[in-house]
């Protein structure tokens, strides 16, 4: 049966692989966004500036049948500039959309955390880990936490979808985003710092395997908070490694003498509920950099 599904950051990275997979398996897409020209083909788009009161836009919607909210505000790492507008997209916004999604009777709300809320971890990191943002992107991390806990006053009206994903990578990223940023470090000869000489150890996950968690999470019945990462842990020495290798152009290493932060997500719920990731990092940096040769 076809769902109606009103998603926010449809423009974006993942929004869009993802409101493309939940088209093709019929389901009507409506998204807010500022630039509806901007949205994949077939989305049904109605203009909102989730950093103001959109409730205008809401009543355009009509029924809803399950909320995807994966929309961020940029400009995390330059705290505290966009610091209002961060936190009115992960609070303000999260807390007018579960309003609405109430009022609309919809069955489930999805809304995109992140695991750099659990902070740095030295094993594997399970759902029920304490959050501990570092204190890099701290603000950040602190309205997804927030944003989170905002929503947990809302399961007696819909199952509630938390996803806290991990690194997420592919094709046509951003420049500002890690593997990009160490695609391009690669081909110019800048030298990538790597603490304890191996860098941060972590499983990113790629757009394919990230966007089909989000499918499937919107067919889970109950509520679910889960960790969305990828199939093997890697280092950032090993990422870079695998980029020169295939790019012909050896990495140039700075280590420093100080502990790693690592990220490495438990993804048993994942594999359980949510079915397993496919790529495997090396198979996924070859799709990426393929992808920016052409």
């Amino acid at each position: 049966m076809s769902r109606t599904i009103v998603m926010t950051g449809a423009t974006g990275f993942l929004g869009r692989e993802v409101a493309t997979r939940l088209i093709q398996q019929g389901d009507e897409v409506v998204a807010l966004a500022r630039d509806t020209e901007a949205l994949p083909p077939t989305v049904r788009g109605i203009t909102a500036d989730l950093t103001q009161d959109f409730s205008l836009s809401l009543r355009e919607i009509g029924r809803a049948d399950a909320i995807v909210h994966l929309a961020q505000a940029g400009g995390g790492h330059h705290f505290p500039s966009n610091a209002g507008n961060i936190a009115a997209v992960a609070l303000t916004a999260t807390a007018r959309l579960a309003e609405f999604a109430a009022r609309a009777g919809a069955r489930s709300f999805l809304f995109a955390s992140s695991g750099g809320t659990y902070g740095p971890q030295p094993e594997p990191i399970p759902e029920t880990a304490p959050f501990r943002p570092a204190a890099q992107l701290g603000f950040y991390l602190a309205t997804k936490a927030s944003g989170e806990s905002l929503l947990d006053y809302f399961h007696d009206y819909f199952a509630l979808q938390i996803l806290r994903f991990f690194f997420i990578y592919g094709p046509g990223q951003a420049p500002a985003f890690l593997v990009p940023r160490l695609v391009s470090s690669v081909r110019s000869g800048i030298p990538i710092k790597v603490a304890a000489g191996r860098g941060t150890r972590m499983n990113p996950i790629f757009i394919s395997d990230a966007a089909q968690a989000v499918v499937a999470a919107l067919k889970q019945e109950k509520s679910l908070t889960a960790n969305v990462a990828g199939p093997e842990p890697t280092t950032i020495r090993e990422i870079a490694g695998l980029i020169g290798t295939m790019l012909g152009q050896q990495p140039i290493f700075e280590d420093q003498n100080v502990p790693p932060d690592d990220y490495i997500a438990d993804i048993s719920l994942m594999r359980e509920l949510l079915g397993a990731p496919q790529v495997g990092i090396e198979r996924g940096l070859a799709t990426t950099i393929g992808f920016t040769e052409v």
